[in-house]
């Protein structure tokens, strides 16, 4: 299978519900003058008519502004969002590292929190006894790993969540904003670790930040998006 993104004429629009919308003593005055509370909501062009391709081997950066749509663009290759219009193609499977809370339950422990990923996942019990021991000791959380994950530090969510991705094979993978939390060698380890996975293959890696060094030093190819649109696309 030939990995690969592909964007033509790709459009994102969400409605949002402004104050007016939430307000109850709103709802009330639109009952008893028969209002329709459809007007009360607005609509976000998050993406604009995007088209462009991601290639095998490619190790894209995407900046902009806070709003320009950069985490939008991750959740609609993610299969969070749907395109509102335009067509996507994407060959190949896609992991994502977007919201450390995704996908956890907080009421269990790390270890219990690693199995079950495993499991909804789909891989079978043979893959998931020899992987657990080496997530965990990748993961550096110790003793932490046996309780709830409800107590963890952001830095302590940060080495769960990134042990687990790291050690699912997938040929796509999109991260947002780099590992912001947790210490410095760890952070140091993980962008070492996916630099390794991603450059000696053909698969896809997407990271949106603000730090241009940080996408200098990651990415073989950046594009810059403002309000919604691509503004810039340039090799590295």
């Amino acid at each position: 299978m030939n990995v690969k993104i592909d964007f033509r004429n790709v459009n994102l629009i969400y409605p949002i519900l402004n104050d007016n919308h939430r307000s109850l003593r709103r709802k009330i005055i639109n009952i008893f003058n028969k209002n329709d509370d459809i007007k009360y909501i607005n609509h976000i062009h998050a993406l604009k008519d995007l088209t462009f391709s991601i290639n095998p081997g490619e190790r894209i950066g995407i900046r902009g502004h806070n709003g320009s749509g950069k985490t939008s663009l991750l959740k609609l290759i993610s299969g969070i969002f749907s395109a509102s219009s335009g067509n996507l193609k994407i060959n190949g499977s896609v992991s994502s590292f977007i919201d450390l809370h995704f996908g956890l339950n907080m009421e269990a422990s790390g270890y219990e929190n690693i199995k079950t990923k495993l499991r909804l996942l789909g891989f079978e019990k043979k893959f998931i006894v020899e992987h657990i021991p080496k997530i965990i000791n990748f993961s550096e959380l110790g003793d932490f790993i046996n309780i709830a994950v409800k107590n963890y530090s952001s830095g302590m969510l940060v080495r769960l969540s990134f042990s687990i991705l790291h050690f699912i094979e997938t040929d796509i993978c999109v991260m947002d904003e780099w590992l912001g939390v947790g210490d410095v060698n760890f952070q140091k380890k993980s962008k070492n670790a996916v630099l390794r996975k991603f450059t000696t293959n053909d698969k896809i890696f997407i990271l949106t930040s603000h730090d241009d060094d940080l996408l200098n030093s990651c990415c073989n190819r950046i594009i810059t998006l403002d309000k919604g649109a691509v503004i810039d696309d340039k090799k590295t």
